[in-house]
């Protein structure tokens, strides 16, 4: 990285190569071609090289298609997401003060639209049918769930002077995730046109993009006060295109990703039937669906990358015992209802 080599050098080849002069003459030229698989240290990129340059729209090496060179994307992507921040910030201080579910569910929706017409925007009308499928609703659905999150989680006790500064940090935070899931569907989306080495970077932050839709969602409908006949389909559904949506970013037949959605799918939304009736608040609950899908989800990647070993088994299992520990911790047993009343 450095130019420094450790050990033995490297073995150089020189390979003469002709080129046509101005004059017509032949002109030689030797070039050094190095035998080694390592680039030259003034080529060698990182992580957050490639980061950077995809998501400014030119990609390093190679012939990069036309549609992709854009270095006003990541300026665009920004705007959309400060755009949703402040609309945000707006409605709580100019808004009504009276909090209303369904009001937050139509905000937040605002904001999964204006996402994804904002990405098509930021893009340049560049995306192929997979784009507009698979990318761009993922992204929209995190705004969506985040965005109401934020509302039910805070807007009701949004009174102290305190809480102000907490809420400006909340939406720094908003405004911080929101940049990433549009980065990282911005990668997902030039990977659909090229193939790029920043694919693995953008599973994994697709991954945790997934987890934290499963949590948003998950606390806002046990919160709602829905009735359970109507909860349940709702957070089935939910965890159904989270799971579908992270999958189809893989090389997976199209009968293995719809299986494994849905089995991971009711895998969670079975045990958090369960746990309904458990005398837990939402935030607790909703870290079941969470685990599930993490696991689930980290189980066939692993599987696909041929890294699934005892190991990652031993890590899942840990962190299941400590949410259940904790679930006991934070139990309020008694007779009080269901938690949500």
């Amino acid at each position: 990285m450095f130019g420094i080599s450790l050990g033995k050098k490297k073995k150089e080849k020189i390979v003469p190569q002709v080129k046509r002069g101005n004059g017509g003459n032949n002109i030689i030229e030797k070039t050094v071609h190095d035998t080694g698989k390592k680039k030259a240290p003034g080529k060698q990129e990182s992580v957050f090289t490639d980061f950077s340059s995809v998501i400014t729209g030119s990609l390093s090496g190679g012939n990069v298609p036309s549609q992709v060179r854009d270095p006003g994307k990541r300026q665009r992507v920004i705007a959309i997401a400060a755009i949703i921040s402040v609309l945000l910030f707006v409605i709580r201080v100019w808004g009504s003060s009276d909090w209303v579910f369904w009001g937050a569910v139509y905000v937040a929706v605002g904001a999964a639209l204006l996402t994804y017409v904002g990405l098509i925007w930021a893009f340049r009308f560049q995306l192929n049918r997979r784009g507009y499928t698979v990318v761009l609703p993922q992204p929209a659905m995190y705004a969506f769930s985040a965005v109401l999150f934020v509302e039910i989680f805070f807007f009701q006790e949004f009174e102290r002077i305190y809480e102000s500064l907490i809420f400006g940090l909340l939406l720094l935070a908003l405004f911080v995730s929101l940049v990433t899931s549009f980065l990282t569907a911005n990668v997902l989306n030039v990977a659909t046109i090229k193939k790029i080495p920043l694919i693995r970077v953008a599973h994994t932050s697709s991954y945790i993009i997934s987890l934290l839709i499963t949590y948003f969602i998950s606390f806002s409908a046990i919160t709602s006060g829905l009735d359970v006949w109507f909860l349940i389909p709702i957070l089935a559904v939910t965890y159904l295109v989270v799971c579908g949506l992270h999958l189809a970013h893989f090389p997976l037949i199209r009968s293995y990703l719809i299986w494994y959605s849905v089995g991971i799918a009711l895998s969670a939304v079975m045990l958090v039937s369960a746990f309904l009736f458990w005398p837990l608040s939402a935030l607790m609950v909703a870290l079941i669906p969470t685990v599930v899908i993490y696991v689930g989800l980290g189980i066939i990647m692993h599987k696909l990358d041929k890294t699934l070993n005892s190991r990652l088994g031993w890590e899942f299992g840990i962190l299941i015992g400590v949410v259940l520990v904790l679930f006991a911790i934070r139990a309020k047993w008694g007779i009080g209802g269901y938690f949500w009343s």
